[in-house]
């Protein structure tokens, strides 16, 4: 009898102490989780913060540097950029999913391999822009400059690119299956090997 009252209180024992383990363990996880978090939420308003300077200096017609002009690997997604000046910025990889880039002087930036999903840059000036392999499924280039810009090897599936001006831009080796460019300017512009499948190109001109 004293054998099995042992053997409870040694199970009991293990048992109790598993569960607090496993008290701790779900309790460092949602430290680890909201420190995440607060970190993410640091770096984005950090980020929010460099974008509104560069905007700042150039509209006061200095000159930023190299390092004032770089937030590539930002993380922006869902900010409000809309009418900043941002000529010149490197956004090399950053992630702007979402963000209201509506009206943006995007003149000669390079967004190489940024992600652009269901972001709006309607009436965007992005002339000259180095958009390459960038991911802009869902996004609203309405009205948007896009003269000389290059954006081979892309990726804008259903996007709008409706009364775009397009003239002149680099489209090579770029999936643009479902997007719309109805009276978009399209002349001089190169779009060889690239994929327009269920595309409208209602009133573009060519």
């Amino acid at each position: 009898m004293k054998r099995i009252i042992f053997i409870i209180f040694i199970l009991g024992t293990l048992f109790f102490w598993g569960g607090c383990a496993s008290v701790n363990e779900a309790m460092n996880s949602e430290q680890v989780y909201k420190n995440t978090i607060n970190k993410i939420v640091f770096y984005n308003a950090i980020n929010y913060q460099k974008v509104l300077k560069l905007s700042s200096i150039n509209n006061s017609g200095s000159i930023p540097t190299e390092e004032e002009k770089n937030l590539n690997d930002a993380e922006l997604e869902g900010a409000n950029l809309a009418g900043l000046n941002l000529k010149g910025i490197k956004l090399q990889y950053a992630i702007l999913n979402e963000a209201n880039l509506a009206g943006v002087n995007l003149t000669d930036a390079d967004l190489s391999n940024a992600v652009l999903n269901e972001a709006n840059l309607s009436q965007a000036q992005l002339v000259s822009a180095n958009l390459y392999r960038i991911s802009a499924d869902l996004t609203d280039f309405t009205k948007a400059d896009l003269r000389n810009a290059y954006f081979d090897y892309s990726r804008c599936i259903s996007a709008d690119f409706s009364k775009a001006n397009l003239s002149n831009a680099t489209l090579k080796r770029s999936f643009f299956e479902g997007s719309n460019f109805t009276e978009a300017n399209l002349k001089g512009a190169e779009y060889r090997t690239s994929n327009f499948k269920n595309t409208c190109f209602l009133g573009a001109q060519f």
